[in-house]
């Protein structure tokens, strides 16, 4: 009877313990080495109510070629499934050294489960025959679509269709989570607090010193470049985003710029309110002459 419950706790600790165990392989990306192809991972996880957590590297340098580069990324993802609502991806991406012209694998990734319950992710990672090792906790099945059937790479079932990437989206990097941020949120945040330290702040426009500029002059520049000075293009904002204590500073000193050209102009309001007494003054002073 003893023998029995020991290889009975023997066989339950490996069938429990099997649907945690850790997969591990490789892919290669072929296609163009200029482009990124969608690659898809399953979410194993979701059956089992838990995160999907898969790593991605490239530790030789010199693999596929010379001075191909490195890579360690990690995504952790629950997918939408067609109607969850607990999903997410969140991912920390680092590289290594590269030469030109290889400065990056990753170019984006996405969920591709907003009408489907295939349990996929999508990522981009560059092609020309560049190879990948993955490890995640679940299964994650990796399918590679750098081959296009009827000018279609991938078919996201019920979804729209996904091309390669030729560059990388705004959200991606080549080291961490955000270029110098410690977290990136494709959701909005709600918060009842945000508190922003930056550098300095936008007083020195109150300072004697300080050039205001003319009102002729900022029109100039607004003719010319479609935006006010100090503030940051449309294109710059789509390609960078915005620095939100920056932003704030910037916004701050166009209020106090603009409140001393209203001073000076109810100055001038308020000098010509004057004039116009006395010269009210003057004509009837002039009407009352016989």
């Amino acid at each position: 009877m003893k023998l029995f419950r020991g290889h009975f706790i023997v066989f339950l600790l490996l069938f429990t313990g099997s649907g945690f165990a850790q997969t591990t392989g490789s892919f290669t990306v072929n296609g163009d080495f200029d482009k990124y192809y969608p690659v898809t991972f399953y979410d194993g996880g979701w059956p089992s109510n838990a995160i999907t957590e898969l790593e991605l590297g490239r530790n030789n340098v010199h693999e596929n070629s010379q001075w191909r580069g490195a890579l360690m990324a990690k995504f952790s993802y629950h997918t939408y499934a067609w109607g969850s609502g607990s999903d997410f991806i969140s991912a920390n991406i680092n590289q290594g050294y590269s030469s030109a012209p290889v400065s990056d694998f990753i170019a984006g990734w996405k969920d591709g489960t907003s009408r489907n319950s295939t349990l996929r992710i999508i990522i981009w990672l560059r092609g020309g025959g560049t190879t990948y090792y993955y490890t995640s906790n679940y299964a994650v099945n990796p399918l590679v679509f750098d081959t296009p059937t009827s000018g279609v790479y991938y078919q996201e079932p019920g979804g729209p269709d996904h091309s390669y990437k030729t560059s990388l989206d705004a959200y991606v990097n080549s080291n961490g989570l955000s270029m110098n941020q410690s977290a990136f949120f494709q959701k909005p945040i709600k918060t009842s607090r945000l508190q922003v330290t930056p550098d300095g702040w936008s007083d020195f426009v109150f300072d004697p010193a300080y050039q205001l500029p003319s009102l002729e002059e900022i029109e100039s520049y607004i003719k010319v470049n479609k935006h006010l000075p100090d503030v940051p293009s449309e294109m710059e904002v789509k390609e960078k985003g915005i620095d939100v204590g920056e932003m704030n500073r910037t916004l701050l000193q166009k209020v106090e710029e603009l409140t001393l050209h209203l001073i000076e102009q109810n100055k001038n309001y308020n000098q010509l309110q004057e004039e116009i007494k006395v010269l009210k003054k003057e004509v009837e002073m002039l009407r009352r002459k016989p």
